[in-house]
């Protein structure tokens, strides 16, 4: 074999390269992977790793990241509907909070109706406040998202709670 057709392919080898690298950071990051794919909104992704598996215990996990935000906040938090429902239906758990006391329910209520409306459906608890006492509904009206506010209402939110 000559020299140019040896290395006319100079990328030739870089599958295999970039497989053992994924493999690696895989093995290394493995119950981050989860968190990751709620955040990115990659659903795909989410039901691969749940087809292949993944202990619901990598679902809710704590990280180190963003306070101890699970897989279920980050989706949560950013719109991620069918993730959201894929997550509580695998067993994610509905409340856990991270270390403020925020829970999946107090980061939709920012701003994410959608994600509002499926874990009120789902029986997240309405009456968890974080640390300094906001509720559901107090960062609802905060943020002046008055669909938010209905659905909270709606489901039996307290008008009465304050904050600290």
């Amino acid at each position: 074999m000559s020299r140019a057709t040896k290395h006319s392919n100079p990328y030739s080898d870089m599958t295999g390269i970039f497989s053992k690298l994924m493999n690696a950071f895989l093995k290394k990051n493995q119950r981050l992977v989860p968190w990751h794919a709620s955040h990115q909104g990659s659903f795909d992704l989410v039901q691969e790793l749940l087809a292949k598996g993944v202990q619901n215990l990598d679902w809710y996990r704590f990280t180190s990241q963003e306070g101890g935000w699970s897989s279920l906040m980050r989706a949560s938090g950013r719109g991620h509907v069918d993730i959201v429902r894929t997550l509580l239906g695998s067993g994610a758990k509905i409340d856990c909070a991270d270390n403020n006391g925020v829970t999946s329910l107090l980061i939709a209520s920012v701003e994410v109706l959608g994600d509002v409306k499926v874990l009120l459906a789902r029986g997240a608890d309405i009456y968890l406040a974080e640390r300094h006492g906001m509720t559901h509904l107090l960062f609802a009206c905060q943020n002046g998202h008055c669909e938010i506010v209905k659905a909270l209402l709606g489901n039996g939110a307290n008008i009465h709670l304050t904050n600290q």
